[in-house]
């Protein structure tokens, strides 16, 4: 600014001294040697005016090409740093694409690894991965896939060798032999106390007194059972730890209809089984069958003979 205020300052001076020069040139007298003595500083004064008005301009021109060089310099450096804003912005965004696509790869390798994220155990269940899948570890009382489903029977309820069977929303138990209750926990005498001993569902008694058959088979009915019938060689065996080695025992085997066709009195079935009968005691008036426990054979004898007898009824757990 200082050097422009400086240039007009020096134009203005020439400008003045070429107007006033040429009007004192006019007004002066014409000797000779002063008017080409004039002339020649009317020509100095212009060429100096000439000279100033270059030096301003040159000054001028020169302060405007700076102005100029300056703009551009400033224009260039504008562009520059805005380059290198876009460049930035651009690189930032970049930068941002990659970090989000590695962010959205490791989420979508936490999902596919960690399958107990979403807690898919219901009721207290523990996950538990396994190999690409899971499993759910219940809490007593639950089953299923995701525990969602009641085991009613998995605390074990029922007692003393009890079977233990869902029943809708709740549970029912099969007690073995002597046990009784919701739970199987009450021990029970399911037959009469006096010479009655349990096997296999059934209660037997051996008589101290003979009888014939017939008689033997009213008697056990009197105590609610009847003469007793084998359906397994195991309840056979058993008959012969409860009685004495040498007796003579009535059962309700019999062929009083069909001669050789023996049934059961009680029930009507046949035997269910091939016991092992003494073939030289056979006769057809020999009806009726006992057991002589010695040798464990069945006699086909006279129903009028008077022997022992086993009686045989059902156990009850009421």
């Amino acid at each position: 600014m200082k050097l422009i205020l400086y240039c007009a300052v020096i134009f203005l001076a020439c400008a003045l001294t070429c107007l006033t020069g040429p009007d004192s040139v006019a007004n002066a007298k014409p000797i000779p040697s002063d008017t080409e003595s004039g002339k020649g500083s009317s020509d100095s004064n212009k060429d100096k005016c000439s000279k100033c008005s270059s030096d301003s301009k040159k000054d001028k021109g020169s302060s405007d090409s700076k102005k100029d060089k300056g703009s551009s310099d400033s224009k260039k450096d504008k562009c520059s740093s805005d380059s290198k804003k876009d460049k930035g912005s651009s690189d930032s965004k970049k930068d941002k694409g990659s970090s989000d696509s590695k962010k959205d790869k490791s989420s979508s390798e936490s999902d596919e690894l960690d399958r107990c994220s979403t807690s898919p155990c219901k009721n207290n269940g523990t996950c538990v991965e396994v190999a690409d899948n899971y499993t759910c570890r219940c809490i007593d009382g639950f089953k299923g896939r995701n525990c969602e489903e009641l085991d009613r029977c998995s605390t074990s309820p029922c007692k003393n060798s009890g079977t233990c069977v869902e029943v809708a929303d709740n549970y029912t138990c099969r007690c073995i032999d002597g046990f009784k209750g919701r739970n199987c926990e009450e021990a029970v005498e399911p037959c009469p106390e006096e010479g009655w001993t349990l096997f296999s569902g059934s209660c037997y008694y051996v008589s101290d007194t003979k009888l014939d058959w017939l008689s033997a088979v009213a008697a056990c009915n009197e105590t609610g059972g009847y003469l007793a019938e084998f359906q397994s060689p195991e309840e056979v065996f058993f008959t012969y730890t409860i009685t004495d080695l040498f007796d003579t025992i009535w059962i309700g085997l019999n062929d009083i209809q069909t001669e050789d066709e023996f049934v059961w009195h009680y029930s009507g079935d046949p035997v269910s089984f091939s016991p092992t009968f003494y073939k030289e005691n056979q006769h057809p008036s020999h009806d009726c069958v006992f057991v002589f426990i010695y040798y464990q054979y069945w006699y086909d004898d006279d129903c009028n003979n008077q022997l022992l007898y086993i009686c045989e009824k059902d156990a009850t757990y009421n």
